[in-house]
């Protein structure tokens, strides 16, 4: 997999690919791992890419979404079976922040294309704690802590050989049953990878 970069836009000479268009505030450990998801399940035939350029500063929610938007304004056509999604953390930001990103996910846009929010709490590194233990997460640092006990060198930075399938499908299981419950550790990153998986050749 060294030097090969998943992150690309698809080529005129070929059959259109659906587009799912990620912009998520973490610099690092998002973009890499959906980075191993596209290159654990090849037959997906989607381009998963990242919004993220070198000058963007996603440092909160209302980054992310102003990311998003500025490469969507500037990489059409899109077609209706294409998707954009934030990938935020709930960590210490106000509903009133988040509600902003709620808003532009439920805006139709003429059906252009899907809008989609993978909201993690307390961070995104509770989806990943859920590929290797089906537990809860008290707080930012208690799901750094135990996941840690998996990773124990995890520093932002995620390896190829840290995941499989089989903990992909372990983390979209448990991640649903604990969405909607309205208290304690939750994400909704299932969602985004479901989607991702969801194209795979026929």
């Amino acid at each position: 997999m060294a030097g090969k970069n998943l992150f690309v836009r698809p080529s005129p000479e070929r059959s259109y690919l659906r587009r799912v268009v990620i912009a998520a505030e973490g610099r690092v450990t998002e973009p890499r791992y959906f980075l191993i998801v596209r290159s654990l399940y090849r037959d997906t035939a989607c381009l998963v890419i990242s919004a993220k350029t070198p000058s963007s500063n996603c440092s909160n929610p209302h980054e992310a979404l102003r990311s998003l938007e500025q490469w969507i304004s500037k990489n059409g056509p899109w077609k209706k079976n294409d998707e954009s999604w934030l990938v935020v953390d709930k960590d210490n930001w106000k509903d009133a922040q988040l509600n902003e990103l709620r808003t532009w996910t439920s805006r139709t846009d003429g059906g252009h294309y899907k809008r989609g929010l993978a909201l993690s709490d307390p961070k995104f590194e509770y989806w990943l704690l859920l590929h290797f233990e089906d537990t809860s997460a008290a707080n930012s640092e208690d799901c750094t802590r135990k996941l840690k006990k998996h990773l124990p060198r995890y520093n932002k930075q995620i390896d190829d050989h840290d995941f499989s399938q089989k903990c992909v499908q372990q983390a979209i299981s448990r991640a649903r049953r604990r969405d909607g419950r309205g208290s304690g550790a939750s994400t909704t990153v299932y969602k985004l990878v479901e989607s991702i998986l969801s194209c795979s050749e026929s």
